[in-house]
């Protein structure tokens, strides 16, 4: 009855948690920006499941964002509304993050840039994917930390299947690519474009060399 009288389409008896901390949840997603009734009724239909964290807990992810220099209202709602989960986040692995990006001198302002670009930074994996990741684009790529400031949603992409295979397959075929085309437009070209128009292959020649790396014919580098 209490979301039915809000409009909010949840289904009943989905969320658990208790009245008092559904309506305290519901004040600081208006607090942070979430604030037009309409704006608010739609993001909790969409995303029902914050209705079950606790305002304490969402508060403490708001701030780190706010210190971040994510502090206009507008703002927080355009990234709250990319990602909301981001509330939801470990602040360590939030912290863990923002270390990995200041090591490669994306810090301050930059890194403020690339959380309202790209919130789902925070949802990497550090160990794992957002180090070699980055170590790969410096390394090979040579990428500068412009290049992630202006696109950081190309650290989102696998490394193993698709940057990894790119690299290597314009390195044999086309090497000044790698010096003269923005990185960006590199990895995140439909493989269509990748191939005809940068590598000057065809698709299928491509798919071929894919399924090759797949099973480990050509080497790794």
């Amino acid at each position: 009855e209490f979301h039915r009288l809000l409009g909010l389409d949840i289904k009943p008896n989905s969320i658990r948690s208790s009245l008092k901390n559904q309506v305290r949840v519901l004040l600081y997603l208006q607090e942070v920006g979430v604030k037009d009734h309409g704006d608010l009724e739609s993001f909790v239909s969409d995303h029902p499941k914050i209705l079950t964290f606790t305002k304490g807990h969402l508060e403490k992810r708001g701030r780190y964002l706010q210190r971040l220099g994510i502090n206009d209202p507008e703002r927080m709602k355009k990234v709250i509304g990319k990602h909301w989960i981001i509330l939801t986040y470990d602040l360590e692995g939030m912290r863990d993050v923002k270390r990995q990006l200041g090591i490669r001198n994306i810090k301050g302002r930059d890194f403020t840039k690339v959380v309202e670009r790209h919130p789902q930074i925070f949802s990497i994996d550090v160990q794992n994917n957002l180090i070699p990741t980055l170590d790969f684009y410096f390394r090979a790529f040579e990428a500068t930390p412009q290049d992630i400031v202006n696109n950081p949603s190309i650290i989102g992409y696998s490394l193993e299947n698709r940057v990894i295979p790119r690299y290597n397959f314009l390195l044999a075929h086309r090497p000044k690519v790698l010096k003269e085309t923005a990185l960006s437009t590199i990895i995140k070209s439909p493989d269509s474009k990748f191939v005809e128009m940068l590598a000057r292959k065809t698709l299928k020649e491509y798919q071929i060399y894919l399924r090759l790396w797949e099973r480990g014919i050509i080497p790794r580098i």
